[in-house]
């Protein structure tokens, strides 16, 4: 059999192509002994042993759950809080871990602090017309703290003298202020507020102001309102050693003009000095 020149050159041709060939599965089959065995392409991580005594407890995002609620101590039966009137105060706080303390404040004023969970009542001094703001600050065990506040506003029906607060907590040796509020509604003549402040303890120093004269451990001065606006001023004093103490505070107001004698109204506050 007699085979051409161009039956060799494609006998050549497919020699060579069997070569490749076989070199490629050759190669194919090492590479497949020699990569490791993938998974789904993805890696299972493996999990640490965790030791609890060095775990990082989860903190309660949320903190004390707050209650607070008033009630107008309504004194003319009209169902509106009027100037000269009280609001009682409902608040409480709660916590699964528990609860370190719970602070009330009436207008920026500390007025009790309670140190474990419950519910607890206060009844403000007579209020002014105007905005007040009761708040009540909560800790739990963890030392989270919530805050919850109510805003509300007394009608002003008549003149008035106020303190915010019936009782502040201090600390030993801490120098602190107590504010009085006077009100003047509009249509009324100028009011003149004369105000003796006297602390019934010598653990209670009162100093003197540029309102208010200080003797014999006392504090007197006078201050005029004008025609709808409030004025608030304040008195400087420093606690002495730990101890509950009373401070007596008599107000008079009168109208110009009336020269009429006023019967003094008496406030008595109360100041908690805590150990430093």
């Amino acid at each position: 059999m007699t085979i051409s020149i161009q039956q060799v050159k494609n006998m050549k041709n497919l020699g060579i192509l069997l070569s490749i060939i076989l070199i490629a599965v050759a190669m194919g089959s090492c590479l497949t002994s020699t990569q490791p065995q993938m998974k789904n392409d993805v890696s299972e991580p493996s999990i640490p042993d965790i030791n609890p005594n060095n775990a990082i407890q989860k903190v309660d995002p949320e903190g004390p759950l707050i209650s607070i609620n008033k009630e107008i101590v309504d004194l003319n039966n009209n169902g509106q809080l009027d100037n000269g009137e009280k609001v009682k105060i409902s608040y409480g706080a709660f916590d699964p871990d528990g609860i370190n303390g719970i602070k009330l404040k009436v207008d920026g004023f500390g007025i009790e602090a309670q140190n474990q969970e419950g519910t607890y009542s206060f009844v403000t001094d007579p209020l002014s017309s105007g905005t007040h703001t009761i708040k009540v600050v909560a800790t739990d065990s963890k030392g989270i703290v919530n805050e919850q506040k109510i805003v509300f506003f007394v009608n002003g029906t008549g003149p008035s003298v106020y303190f915010p607060a019936q009782k502040i907590i201090k600390k030993e040796g801490e120098n602190f202020n107590i504010v009085l509020s006077a009100t003047n509604p509009i249509g009324n003549p100028k009011m003149n507020v004369q105000l003796t402040i006297k602390p019934l303890s010598t653990e209670i120093q009162v100093y003197e102001e540029i309102w208010c004269k200080s003797m014999a451990g006392m504090c007197t001065g006078a201050f005029d309102v004008e025609p709808g606006s409030t004025r608030a001023v304040s008195i400087s004093m420093k606690a002495g050693k730990a101890g509950k103490y009373k401070i007596s505070s008599d107000v008079i107001y009168r109208f110009e003009g009336d020269n009429s004698s006023t019967i003094p109204t008496n406030y008595l506050l109360t100041v908690i000095v805590e150990p430093e």
